[in-house]
């Protein structure tokens, strides 16, 4: 036990030197991220979350019938309060779908109406961007199924209707088919009458700011480790095998390396927010997690809930130093993991606007565990058992190094 304290404080003393430089990287990245964040949250808050979706309409319009129904659509129809038809050209619209004017447009094919009234309907196609799942996209396939629904069953009806009177040769034909398509329209124009729109506030999860702040604080404490690089990445293993041959094990110098590592990047991450979330206060205040950062507990709180995260994440680090065998191969491991971790976790995107495969797995990844943690913090929520993946990823990691250290003394 002796050994072990005298180690500790050999390696505290050789980590210290490294203190005044981690903390200069990591403040000047918090800096560069924390504009990357107000640029974000500038422009989310910028957009009206009102704005309607703008379709476009490509193709001749001057018939009266076709006519007729985008001019309803727009006047009386309520999908005008969330939805906006545009007549333009076919270059016209590929400019406006591009630019982001416009999140789709319609190509209505010659000799529409007439293949309506002879009972066969031309496919219209549609043409939007291939972008993620969010809820603007999902509501223009709702859009379309109503509409595609609606057109064709409205259709089966008013032709039904003509095939039954002709085969009982009844008269009026006609009129009865017109009198059929005039009830159709008032049921399907006086469709929001048939429901009650309801706008709740969703508090199961956080909002961007709240998400934003979260996954780029995983990031930091991630890509912050990369500053240490040349204090634990080893290329001569002369000092470990001979340490190991007067009796101080693996076991032994790994907890001697690591517990001092973790305290310098807690005390690092500590000092970094009591620092910084005073100062950013007021840029703060806009984001509704974040309405008591300023205060004594809530910092002291913050950083109860940083303990377990860092000491896991820390714990990955080292083992990626472990892993490598010189600095440039350190550098890259710690930059590449880093960065793949953080997207798939929804560190640098929101994760709900993934598919959810990597939802689920996300639940299980080091990052992802850590992002939910520090999520639950922001929304007041007391999650106790999230500690057990926390301490079980870190004593996971930590085994695997003291593995991979015997492993490498034996070979040396």
């Amino acid at each position: 036990m002796k050994k072990l304290f005298i180690y500790l404080y050999l390696q505290a003393k050789r980590t210290l030197r490294f203190f005044p430089f981690v903390l200069s990287v990591t403040l000047i990245l918090a800096f560069s991220l924390a504009l990357v964040v107000n640029v974000l949250l500038r422009f989310d808050t910028s957009v009206d979350k009102n704005e309607k979706i703008s379709i476009g309409i490509v193709g001749d319009t001057s018939d009266s019938y076709l006519g007729f129904g985008i001019t309803a659509i727009q006047s009386l129809d309520s999908s005008r309060y969330s939805m906006n038809l545009v007549e333009l050209t076919e270059e016209e619209a590929k400019e406006k779908i591009k630019k982001g004017e416009i999140a789709a447009y319609l190509v209505i094919p010659e000799g529409f109406i007439d293949s309506v009234v002879s009972g066969n309907i031309k496919p219209i196609p549609y043409v939007t961007t291939s972008a993620a799942v969010d809820l603007p996209t999902l509501f223009k396939d709702e859009i379309l199924s109503v509409i595609a629904c609606m057109l064709v069953e409205s259709q089966k009806g008013v032709y039904a209707l003509k095939d039954s009177m002709q085969d009982h040769h009844l008269d009026n034909v006609y009129t009865e088919m017109d009198r059929l398509n005039v009830n159709y329209f008032s049921l399907i124009l006086n469709r929001s009458s048939t429901f009650k729109t309801e706008i709740i506030e969703a508090r199961e999860s956080l909002s961007f700011g709240g998400e934003m702040i979260c996954g780029i604080t995983v990031f930091l404490i991630l890509i912050s480790g990369i500053s240490c690089c040349s204090l634990f990445s080893k290329k001569d293993f002369s000092l470990p095998k001979l340490l190991n041959a007067n009796g101080n094990s693996s076991f032994f110098q790994i907890v001697g390396e690591y517990i001092p590592y973790f305290i310098l990047m807690y005390a690092n991450f500590a000092l970094l927010f009591m620092l910084l979330i005073p100062l950013a206060g007021e840029h703060l205040s806009g984001i509704s997690e974040l309405k008591n950062a300023q205060s004594v507990s809530w910092i002291s709180s913050l950083l109860l809930r940083l303990f377990p995260i860092i000491s896991m994440l820390t714990a990955l680090q080292f083992l990626f130093y472990e892993i490598t065998t010189n600095l440039v191969s350190a550098v890259l491991l710690q930059f590449l993991s880093t960065l793949a971790l953080s997207y798939v976790s929804g560190c640098l995107y929101p994760i709900q606007f993934f598919p959810e495969s990597i939802q689920k797995l996300a639940n299980f990844l080091p990052t992802g565990i850590a992002h939910h943690h520090l999520s639950s913090f922001l929304m007041e929520e007391t999650t106790v058992s999230a500690l057990l993946p926390l301490l079980g990823y870190t004593l996971l990691f930590l085994s695997a190094a003291i593995c991979i250290r015997k492993q490498r003394i034996v070979q040396a």
